[in-house]
């Protein structure tokens, strides 16, 4: 489901703009290890103040209904979107055992939201670059890292040399 969306933004967005991050070739690179493990637990510290499947996140308020049907329902699994100021969480539920949930999306653009390694929004561009290395692409203002054996990503969008938002996604298939 996800792995189709994402496999044209991979292949078209496979080199990074040498002007905004000096150095950068376009060879493949390996990933430091630091964004391997960012990539898989960087959004722990958030997901920890929810109590999911619930819509509560710490003392957050939800925003809209917890219980409208995300971007796609399906005999096996059902989407659904839970936001709150300045978080977004994409959950998958299984249909048969709609206790069980996997976390396919996260979405921060608050630095209310705790994060990993400290690179949370409002953090310059310069450190994501230094705990984390060189990214796996770049489009626009916004870089990803890319681990294909966890079929997972993280991503930052930054304006003025900040960081606006930070996303990681769980490519569920």
């Amino acid at each position: 489901m996800r792995a189709i969306a994402f496999l044209p933004a991979l292949i078209t967005t496979c080199t990074l703009s040498a002007a905004s991050i000096p150095g950068f070739a376009a060879e493949e690179r390996t990933l430091t290890a630091a964004a391997q493990e960012f990539i898989a637990k960087g959004a722990e510290p958030t997901l920890r103040m929810c109590a999911l499947p619930k819509p509560r996140c710490g003392d957050a308020k939800l925003i809209g209904k917890e219980d409208i049907p995300g971007e796609s329902n399906d005999e096996k699994r059902i989407a659904r979107t839970i936001s709150f100021a300045g978080l977004e969480l994409g959950l998958t539920i299984p249909v048969k055992s709609q206790r069980r949930y996997l976390v396919a999306k996260v979405e921060i653009s608050s630095s209310k939201w705790p994060v990993q390694r400290g690179l949370h929004v409002g953090q310059s561009q310069t450190k994501v670059l230094e705990v984390l290395g060189l990214p796996t692409t770049e489009t626009g203002n916004c870089i990803e890292y890319f681990n294909e054996a966890l079929q997972s990503s993280a991503g930052f969008c930054f304006a003025n040399g900040r960081i606006t938002k930070i996303v990681w996604e769980r490519w569920i298939d």
